[in-house]
This record gives C-alpha cells, sequence and structure tokens, in this order.
C-alpha cells in the first residue's frame, strides 16, 4: 500500500466497509466532481479488523468510514447530534442500515446497543443506495445523466492515474480527455460524459485480485421477479467489494455535507468491532 495521503493534497478520501466472517474494504480518493479514483481494497479477516482498519485510516488519510449495521459502533471523535437539524456532525464513522420502502435519501439516526449505548446510525434505501454508486459507472450511453456543478474552468479535468487504453493495456500519462459538451470555462453545471470511476490498477490490496474486483462488481446487478414483476438488486451472491464501493459513495456524501471541518484521526474502531470492550455513553449537545 501506497502512503500518499500528503501527495493527495487536500482530496478527499472516504471508505466503506461490507463486514461478516470476512470484512472487504475500499477507499476512494474523490479527485474533482467528475472523478473518483478507488486507491486501495482489502480483504480483512474480521478479527484483525478492529486493529487493521484504524491503521488504514490513518496510512491513507481517510475523512469518513461507514460500514454496514452489523455490529454495535462507537465512534465518539467529536460527534454530536444537531437536534435542530436532526442529524449528525463531524460524522468519522457510522454504521448504515439498509431499509426497505420508498427511497427517502439519506436519514440521520440513532442506534441502540444492549447494553444501552448509542451510536450513529444513518438509514437509506437499499436499492438507491446501490444505484447511486453504480451509476458512477456509467455515462450517457448507458442511460444515465448526471449534472455536475464544477468550479470556473474545471471542466472535465485531467488527471494522473492509470487509464486503459484501447487495447486493453495502462497508459499512465494518460489524460481524461474532456467531451466539448462537457467544458464548463466559467464554471457552471455539466453533463458527465465519461464514468466518474477510476479503478487504479494500484489498488488491489491483500486478498484482492483483479478478477476478484471485477467479479463483484459485476455480482451488483438486477434480476426480475417473476412473481412480482419488479426488478430488484440481487442479494446473496460475492458482491462484497460492490458493497463496500456503495457504502463509500454514501461516505462522500456524509463528508461533502459536514458543516464543521474535522481534523484526520482515526475513530476507536477497536471499541466499534468489540463492543463490550466500551462503556462510554454519548451525550447530546
Amino acid at each position: 500500500m501506497k502512503n500518499d495521503s500528503s501527495s493527495s493534497g487536500a482530496r478527499l478520501r472516504v471508505a466503506g466497509m461490507d463486514m461478516g466472517p470476512r470484512c472487504w474494504f475500499w477507499c476512494d480518493e474523490v479527485r474533482s466532481p467528475l472523478v473518483t479514483a478507488c486507491v486501495w481494497t482489502e480483504l480483512i479477516a474480521s478479527g484483525n479488523a478492529p486493529a487493521r482498519v484504524p491503521q488504514l485510516m490513518s496510512a491513507l488519510g481517510i475523512s469518513c468510514i461507514l460500514l454496514d449495521a452489523g455490529g454495535e459502533p462507537d465512534l465518539g471523535v467529536g460527534v454530536c447530534w444537531d437536534g435542530t437539524r436532526g442529524e449528525w456532525r463531524n460524522l468519522r464513522a457510522a454504521a448504515v442500515l439498509f431499509v426497505a420502502g420508498a427511497a427517502r435519501g439519506l436519514v440521520h439516526s440513532v442506534g441502540w446497543t444492549q447494553e444501552g449505548r448509542l451510536y450513529p446510525l444513518l438509514k437509506c434505501n437499499r436499492s438507491e443506495s446501490i444505484q447511486l454508486a453504480v451509476n458512477d459507472f456509467l455515462t450517457p450511453a448507458q442511460g444515465v445523466h448526471e449534472m455536475v456543478k464544477t468550479e470556473p474552468g474545471s471542466g472535465a479535468p485531467q488527471d494522473d492515474g492509470k487509464f486503459e487504453t484501447e487495447d486493453g493495456s495502462w497508459d499512465m500519462d494518460a489524460p481524461i480527455v474532456p467531451h466539448p459538451a462537457a467544458v464548463a470555462p466559467s464554471g457552471g453545471t455539466i453533463l458527465r460524459t465519461e464514468p466518474r470511476v477510476r479503478l487504479l490498477p494500484s489498488c488491489a490490496g491483500p486478498g484482492v485480485s483483479q478478477a476478484l474486483l471485477d467479479s463483484h462488481l459485476l455480482n451488483l446487478r438486477k434480476e426480475r421477479d417473476p412473481r412480482t414483476g419488479l426488478e430488484d438488486w440481487v442479494g446473496g451472491v460475492e458482491n462484497h467489494l460492490g458493497l463496500a464501493k456503495a457504502y463509500a459513495r454514501l461516505a462522500q456524501l456524509v463528508a461533502h455535507a459536514t458543516s464543521t471541518p474535522t481534523k484526520p484521526g482515526v475513530p476507536n474502531l477497536a471499541r466499534y468491532l468489540n463492543p463490550l470492550a466500551s462503556g462510554r455513553f454519548y451525550h447530546f449537545k
């Protein structure tokens, strides 16, 4: 793993993790409103997660991580509840709970452990959340038309990552060529015409191969229920890295919405993943 959090400058880095007996970790770097690069993926044994995840957050300079609600978080690093706006502020980490029913966006809520401790919980619609992540791989050619707000003169920015060429090889120096319709010299709102996601060849960490990564992403697919005639995202398949990507995409929304800047740090995920080690209560303000 390349520790390049300093070289990334002010670029936001977020992460997501799909939890279980094996935990699947995904880290994204937001390079511009139009480009997000996956800089690291890793398979982590659940018993090693309390030590490994804080290491990754520190080494990669991650600002926010979201995990599926399979544990009991103790994530109190300057976090507080904004009662007026009904949301958490200064979130560095939180659990995500997929709920059924109509899509309502990202709802800030509170989870309670059996011991009476509370933790930040974000509720959202499963189908909407996965679709948000999948859309980042798609363009108007696949039916996804996304208007993006940009800074003056940004247009479709050049990027310093590795990108695949027509013959399947990787070109270190290939810039992103802006589509004429996607350039806004004076800033404003433009149509995204290229995939937002960049999968760097160096992003595959321990336990992850390029073939495995591809298979997990391809398993983010819909199937039609023959009984109802409705389509929904397939469950019970090996798509864990795809779900981790979905959590990381939600973490972007949380990080961008945080009004109070937070300094880089590491939430006490050891207490999150081992709730019996914690006796801390949270106090609202």
